[in-house]
């Protein structure tokens, strides 16, 4: 598991920190996170629907709440379960931009293993912050 499960934050929800040598590797591994938390295993994910995008925020954390919102966006508009295979982040002008490549699949419970219906990701507690190994990421995962 590409990341750890915070107990002490929230009782109703679901919390989560990351860290990643660079922003890139962050925003996949919280990607990847919520997918997970999501699904039995995100490896059974069939490649069969791609969609890709970009984003922009001045503040980091911020860019980071779009991007987890995105792939709920994209389970609850076009019942489709996707997983980041591409971030690419970076900075213009004060500006954080994020372009991003998702693959997956329509939502199959039987063959996804979709189990917990998140319904977005909360403010509440969301940070990105600068450590010795590069960044750390905790976002909270409204189920």
């Amino acid at each position: 598991m590409d990341y750890e499960i915070i107990d002490n934050i929230t009782s109703a929800d679901i919390a989560v920190a990351v860290t990643g040598e660079n922003l890139n590797e962050l925003f996949m591994k919280g990607g990847i996170a919520l997918v997970s938390e999501m699904t039995d295993d995100p490896g059974k994910i069939m490649e069969k629907e791609i969609r890709s995008g970009s984003l922009s925020h001045h503040e980091l954390d911020l860019l980071f709440f779009q991007f987890l919102n995105e792939i709920l966006f994209y389970k609850d508009a076009e019942g489709v379960i996707l997983k980041p295979i591409n971030v690419e982040i970076e900075s213009e002008g004060g500006v954080y931009i994020c372009r991003y490549l998702f693959s997956g699949e329509l939502i199959n419970k039987s063959l996804c293993g979709f189990r917990v219906d998140i319904k977005g990701v909360s403010l509440h507690h969301l940070k990105i912050e600068k450590i010795v190994e590069g960044f750390k990421g905790v976002a909270v995962f409204d189920a």
